[in-house]
Parts: C-alpha cells; structure tokens; sequence
C-alpha cells in the first residue's frame, strides 16, 4: 500500500515542478522586459536618406523669422523639421528643393497625425539681400506654412558648419550682384534639435515621403 501511494505521488510531484519551473521562467521573461528595455526593429533600408546612427544635437540658434521674429532652438524642438540652406535670388538648386518639399508637404494629408508636427524652414544664407520681408514672399511662393529665417553670417556659419553644411559667395559684376554657392542637401531634425537624417540631390518627393514615413515609424517604435 505504502509502494503504491508513493508511486502516484511522484506524477503529482513532477507536475507540481513543471509548473513551478514554467512560472519561473514566466517572471524571469516579465522581469527581464522591465529592467531591460527591448530594442526598437531595425529601420528598413532607406532609398534615399542617410539616417545618422546617433542623432546629432545642433546646439544653438540666433535667427529670424520672415516676420522678424527670434528663430531659435525653441521653435524647433517638438516638431520633425525638413531643413534646407540657400538664398532666394538662387536660379536654380533652391526653387527645385523647396518645390519637392512642397510636394512631400501636400502629401502629408494622407497622413494628418504625421503632419501636425512637421514643417519646413528654409535658412537664406545671404542676408545682405534676403530681408524678412522677401523671406516671406519667397517661401510663401511654395506653401503658405513653410518658415523663412536667417540671420548674421556669423551665426549662418556656425550653425551651418554644426550641420556639415557649406556655402560661400561669388563674386559677380557688381556688389549686389553675386551667386553663393551651397550644399544641395536637406536635412531632416527630430523634435529635439538633432540631426536624424539628410537627403542628397537630387530628391525626389515621393520617395523622401516613403523614408521619412519609415522613419517616423521607427522613431515611435523606439520610443522617440
């Protein structure tokens, strides 16, 4: 009799284990998600941006806007900001940036919950002729709610510098009439003040709006 009670007894007590071992390893995967924080996925292969690994802060700003009011760090944290440094009397790189970035703009209506808080901002590096007042009849051109800003040239230059960006004047035949030579790329910053990413000319709207989507998503699944 005894035999036989310590027989049943052993399926009970392998049961009883098994269970205790499942639990186990049950907290240790629960615990495991709260004291280490699981890995956004992997951003899919960009067909036209170069996403930073880290992004890169910008540190600060001294601008104005094309209603002469301060541009600074401030005003872009909070918002994704599609960047791009050049000058309105530019014949021909600037209005082919600006005229993508208003077609990626538009079709952000697709997707309302991304465009809340995304906008553009065009940086003059040629503030000897772009006044706010032209700024603003420059960028109005384009859309309505893009920012025109500029500044002294020395902010420009740290600022642009800070950016990997370059630029410097050509002389032309007369003291108002000159080019300035720039970097063709705009950037994209995250909502706070870095650097996440930059696309290379020549851009294509459709295909920026299929990355930064990407890129937005990824953002939010790492919790950025």
């Amino acid at each position: 009799m005894a035999d036989q009670t310590r027989r049943s007894a052993r399926p009970l007590q392998w049961a009883t284990f098994t269970l205790l071992a499942v639990l186990s390893v049950a907290a240790g995967m629960w615990l495991g998600d709260r004291l280490f924080q699981r890995p956004a996925p992997p951003l899919a292969a960009e067909a036209s941006a170069t996403v930073l690994p880290k992004p890169r802060p910008i540190g600060q700003l001294h601008l104005v806007d094309q209603h002469d009011k301060p541009f600074d760090a401030s005003r872009l944290r909070g918002r994704w900001t599609f960047m791009f440094f050049g000058y309105t009397h530019c014949p021909d790189v600037c209005p082919t940036a600006l005229a993508t970035l208003a077609t990626l703009y538009r079709s952000l209506d697709e997707t309302p919950e991304l465009k809340v808080d995304t906008q553009v901002v065009f940086v003059s590096v040629d503030p000897q002729r772009d006044t706010p007042r032209q700024l603003g009849a420059y960028v109005g051109y384009f859309d309505s709610h893009f920012i025109g800003s500029t500044g002294p040239q020395e902010q420009l230059k740290a600022l642009a510098t800070r950016l990997g960006i370059v630029f410097s004047k050509v002389p032309g035949d007369s003291p108002d009439n000159y080019l300035v030579d720039h970097s063709a790329v705009i950037l994209l910053l995250d909502p706070k003040a870095r650097l996440y990413a930059l696309f290379s000319a020549p851009q294509d709207a459709a295909t920026m709006g299929t990355d930064y989507r990407r890129m937005r998503a990824h953002a939010a699944a790492a919790g950025g």
